[in-house]
């Protein structure tokens, strides 16, 4: 038999809270909890017995947090321990942790493919180094962490190899103008 309790606004929120910390709280002991007027209501709770808890508004599941605490917004089988399946909005900034960096690019002992190296290497993968292919991509979505510090490898390596170029162009603009000086 199905427990049906109603409540205020804030009883609702103070669940929703004690839920999220404990899933051992008194919702455990109920199968469905309603927030509004009657049965007909628009938002609900609902606990299984894996004590996989979820909030549904709309007859939509909005918020699934499964006994093993993954947390899906938007999704019923949350993979991962938060998992969206929709847009993901920050009115400020979304820190990402590194765990590696590539300032270690303009070491001396950093020793750089050449040139020739990488458009080859370019040219057979149909991508940049140290990014994910486009089937990776599309199988697995995109890892930012690695694709932030795999697109700012390759701008770092780039600065090296354009240092290099116009240490050449120095070199030939110099012998322009001594053989400039010879002819006149």
């Amino acid at each position: 038999m199905k427990k049906v309790v109603f409540l205020s606004s804030m009883s609702f929120l103070l669940l929703v809270f004690s839920v999220l910390s404990a899933q051992n709280s008194l919702i455990s002991q109920t199968d469905t909890i309603f927030y509004g007027d009657d049965i007909d209501t628009d938002i609900y709770l609902t606990v299984n017995s894996d004590s996989d808890f979820s909030v549904i508004i709309k007859s939509k599941k909005a918020l699934t947090i499964l006994g093993n605490g993954n947390t899906g917004v938007g999704t019923d089988n949350p993979e991962y321990e938060l998992d969206v399946c929709g847009s993901i909005r920050a009115s400020e900034e979304i820190i990402v942790e590194a765990n590696e960096w590539c300032d270690y690019v303009f070491e001396e002992t950093y020793e750089l493919e050449s040139f020739d190296q990488r458009i080859t290497k370019i040219l057979n993968q149909k991508h940049l180094p140290y990014l994910p292919s486009e089937n990776e991509i599309y199988q697995n979505g995109i890892p930012i962490n690695e694709t932030i510090t795999g697109l700012l490898r390759n701008v770092e390596e780039m600065y090296l190899y354009i240092q290099d170029l116009e240490k050449r162009i120095d070199i030939l603009e110099e012998e322009n103008q001594q053989l400039k000086a010879k002819v006149q």
